[in-house]
């Protein structure tokens, strides 16, 4: 556990249907989180950042460094100030670990997707009852 006590975080944005969220993967422990943003605002989204970081930090972790792409250059400060260094990723590059994380959920969502549409809707009503549970 000591070794894995700071964090480094890979952060971006996901859209599913226009509707925007937030996505971040651990790079070690590969906890990942998704936030719904209501708006693409810096303060939106720095809001629902302290939030994942503040999560982290009840645990015992600590987030020391941040992976992201060109968009949150504009946060830099604000994320420094949660004493965690903002590494921006080179025009026209992704970072990976998220960018995976991202396609796994995309995918992940499409085949559920799949199956749920594709078998008789007592079937489905049966599955989603269950599932709630």
């Amino acid at each position: 556990m000591q070794q894995y006590r700071d964090v480094t975080l890979s952060v971006d944005i996901m859209k599913v249907t226009g509707v925007p969220f937030l996505m971040t993967i651990s790079k070690h422990i590969k906890f990942g989180s998704s936030d719904r943003l209501f708006n693409m605002k810096n303060e939106t989204i720095l809001d629902h950042f302290k939030a994942i970081v503040g999560a982290y930090s009840l645990r015992g972790f600590r987030v020391t460094i941040v992976l992201a792409d060109g968009q949150f250059e504009t946060m830099r400060s604000d994320i420094a100030d949660l004493h965690a260094h903002l590494h921006i990723v080179a025009r026209d590059e992704h970072v990976a670990e998220i960018e995976r994380f991202i396609r796994t959920i995309k995918e992940r969502i499409r085949a559920d997707w799949a199956i749920n549409w594709s078998v008789p809707a007592v079937l489905c009503v049966l599955y989603v009852s269950q599932t709630d549970i």
